[in-house]
């Protein structure tokens, strides 16, 4: 059946071609001179014979339990907490013209909910654009657990919108997420073939002692709507990390939870809510340490989602310090970038592509013990920035802030507080011209 299974069809030839070249390059060492002579076949290697059978023994096994989303794309959340649990997936290319009931054989009965117990929950989130409502259907499945289903209802019906347009409805025995005990929620992601129609679901079930649900984003809190059960849902335009999405419950008694969506403590909000960004610190042998800016989520193997929903590399320039001709414990830099701005093929090639103008600013520490805190002056009120493991740190900003024009409030970790602006210290240009054309 290896004709029904292309991709590890290839995946086995590359397998075998990647083999030979690492033989063809080891084996004349070992043989001092000798010319070795090959004939190989794909019996000639046992251990990638081993392994494609492996990979085509579990490829059915998902095939079969998969059967119901052909050409589906669908990630379940799957959480079985003890008290609380925090969860984030992602799902949704609907391409199917129904969506079929799962093969009970294939689901664990932990996850499988109990006929007759499914409810649409009365709460509904209006979506950020034009599509229909939200909401989250609860069922308990064959264990007693609680499972949570995010959709959309329209005309009484609960399903979702596929991105050929196309309504579906989503069989009661579907589920989400099952958890048992405590809080079940997440942040359900729905892709898009364009980044702007990227959906982010926060949804949950905390039971009859919920008293208040307060969702925190990058632009201000608001209260959500309880429904029966403890059932909240709100839907939010792109990933979580771009809008920082949070919740903050509270509990008859004074019990307080907070679960937070949007990613780690030092991602990057962008300041008119585009994608989230992030700073990445890296290191050149011993003598320059190196930061730029990049967007938070990625997609695919090196490839970066661009603003317009096409992809590509999206990086700013590179900050370096050099580690040994300079005594400086930091450097950073600032640059208004504006779409199309780039720079040159070799160390540093970089580009804003097609993202909106923004003033940014970044920079990195001599190492990750180096800095307690910095502080951003310049672009409003101060604002202090988040260092990250590495000792890097970034701001993105309106492109009305003049880069000139800022400045830094270092403290070091021996406590010295010292003053700079971006652009100090900074190693000469690893290639000619790393400016924009």
């Amino acid at each position: 059946m290896a004709d029904d299974l292309p991709g590890l069809d290839a995946f086995g030839e590359a397998l075998v071609a990647a083999t030979r070249r690492e033989d063809a390059r080891c084996i004349p060492d070992a043989y001092r001179g000798q010319t070795p002579v090959y004939d190989m076949y794909a019996s000639d290697l046992p251990v990638l014979e081993r392994v494609g059978r492996g990979l085509v023994a579990r490829t059915r096994r998902l095939d079969r339990r998969r059967a119901r989303w052909r050409r589906v794309a669908l990630g379940f959340c799957v959480a079985v907490p003890i008290a609380a649990t925090s969860g984030a997936a992602t799902a949704v290319v609907l391409r199917e013209a129904v969506i079929s009931a799962p093969d009970p054989s294939q689901v664990p009965d932990e996850q499988t909910p109990l006929a007759g117990t499914a409810r649409v929950s009365a709460v509904r989130a209006a979506d950020p654009g034009r599509g229909l409502p939200w909401a989250v259907r609860v069922a308990r499945s064959k264990t007693g657990f609680t499972c949570t289903t995010v959709g959309q209802v329209r005309d009484g019906v609960f399903g979702l919108t596929g991105l050929d347009g196309v309504f579906r409805r989503l069989p009661a025995e579907l589920s989400d997420a099952c958890g048992q005990g405590g809080t079940l929620t997440g942040a359900r992601v729905l892709a898009a073939d364009r980044v702007a129609d990227v959906r982010s679901i926060v949804y949950g079930v905390a039971g009859d002692r919920l008293r208040a649900v307060t969702l925190r984003t990058a632009t201000g809190d608001r209260p959500l709507r309880i429904g029966p059960g403890g059932t909240y849902v709100a839907a939010l335009r792109g990933y979580p990390e771009d809008q920082s999405a949070a919740v903050t419950l509270r509990f008859a008694g004074g019990r307080v939870e907070h679960h937070n969506f949007g990613a780690a403590s030092d991602t990057i909000p962008d300041p008119e809510g585009g994608q989230a960004w992030a700073v990445e610190r890296y290191t050149l042998g011993t003598r320059l340490q190196c930061a730029h800016v990049r967007p938070a989520r990625r997609s695919g193997k090196g490839v970066i989602v661009r603003a317009d929903g096409s992809t590509g590399q999206v990086v700013t320039p590179t900050a370096c310090l050099a580690l040994r001709t300079s005594d400086r414990a930091w450097v950073a830099d600032a640059r208004r970038l504006k779409p199309g701005d780039e720079g040159v093929p070799g160390f540093d090639r970089w580009g804003w592509q097609h993202n909106p103008p923004r003033t940014v600013v970044w920079g990195v520490a001599r190492n990750g013990k180096t800095l307690r805190s910095v502080t951003l002056r310049g672009a409003g009120a101060p604002r202090k920035l988040a260092v990250s493991k590495q000792g890097a740190f970034a701001a993105v900003l309106p492109a009305a802030v003049d880069p000139a024009k800022l400045a830094l409030d270092v403290v070091l970790a021996d406590g010295a507080v010292q003053h700079g602006k971006p652009g100090e210290g900074l190693t000469p240009d690893l290639v000619k011209s790393r400016r924009p054309r």
